[in-house]
């Protein structure tokens, strides 16, 4: 692939077959990252719960499974990996106090090899 700088990135969307969309304002494009491109081999939205889903800082997040969850990373909109965990169990409880509000992307690997993205919007 290659390489692509986003100068001012907008707004972030996640559409049904996993692929990410960005908006970069200052560069005056619009940028698609497909789930191939992600390492997302299978992606699946059905069998996980992340609430409550907008959160203030100051409550407690919960993540809910069917499968185990092996590894959670939470991104901000400029991909940073700001949070990982191998918590291996079917719920985490993850306190957001020191992060600031906006949009983050939440990934999740499930022990029967899944994938799930989700976004998070922190007040």
């Amino acid at each position: 692939g290659t390489d692509t700088q986003l100068k001012s990135p907008s707004d972030i969307v996640i559409d049904g077959a996993g692929n990410i969309i960005i908006a970069d304002y200052k560069n005056h494009r619009i940028r698609k990252l497909n789930s191939s491109a992600l390492g997302v081999t299978n992606f699946t939205v059905s069998n996980v719960n992340v609430f409550p889903n907008p959160i203030t800082n100051s409550e407690t997040l919960t993540i809910e499974s069917q499968e185990v969850i092996t590894h959670i990373s939470i991104y901000n909109t400029v991909g940073q990996e700001i949070y990982s965990i191998k918590p291996n169990s079917t719920k985490h409880l993850l306190n957001l106090r020191n992060q600031k509000s906006g949009v983050y992307f939440i990934k999740l690997i499930l022990s029967d090899a899944s994938t799930s993205i989700r976004k998070l919007i922190i007040n």
